[in-house]
């Protein structure tokens, strides 16, 4: 069975409960949890939040910042605006961050039904993944995934290579070791 099976596996057995499903998707960079968080939202018409629209902006990532495990996002931001009304029914109100410009974008208003999917490294964040009840860290092999980020965006590879990757090793070692995860998967 493969990683989208097993899921949906799991959405099903809950939702066949009667249960409200909150998925936070997490896991490394360029492991497929974008375009996983992505059929699964088509497949069972589930609104679909990405914690890239919750990164802390450049004057705020002061090394104090980011010497804490999950310090590059915002999560402060993310509780208040998502994970708080998801919890209380919704409907879920943010601005994504544009980091182009280093801006927070337009809202956006998602309505919170009988499945949520939050998708993006640092979704399982202690502060976070209490808003979660179906936990899931999808990995894959080095070799693909440094791959897989040297082509979808040459430009910023040596960033990921010598800020974003350390960051995240030190969010999933520290913050967000396997054993939070109902579901530990390999892409």
């Amino acid at each position: 069975m493969n990683v989208y099976e097993t899921i949906c596996r799991e959405i099903d057995a809950r939702l066949e409960k009667g249960q409200a499903v909150r998925l936070l998707l997490d896991g490394p960079c360029a492991t497929g949890k974008t375009t996983l968080a992505a059929k699964l939202g088509d497949a069972y018409d589930a609104p679909v939040i990405h914690m890239d629209d919750f990164y802390v902006p450049w004057k705020e990532k002061t090394p104090e910042r980011l010497s804490l495990p999950g310090g590059n996002a915002d999560w402060e931001r993310f509780l208040a605006e998502v994970t708080e009304p998801m919890l209380s029914g919704g409907p879920i109100v943010y601005r994504p961050f544009l980091p182009r410009t280093q801006t927070l974008g337009e809202p956006v208003t998602v309505e919170v039904g009988r499945l949520t999917i939050i998708e993006g490294a640092y979704a399982c964040h202690e502060r976070l993944r209490h808003g979660g009840n179906l936990k899931v860290k999808i990995n894959c092999s080095a070799d693909v995934r440094l791959r897989r980020l040297r082509l979808r965006d040459p430009e910023h590879y040596p960033d990921f290579l010598k800020l974003w990757i350390p960051l995240e090793n030190l969010y999933f070692s520290e913050m967000a070791p396997d054993d939070v995860f109902d579901l530990v998967l390999d892409a």
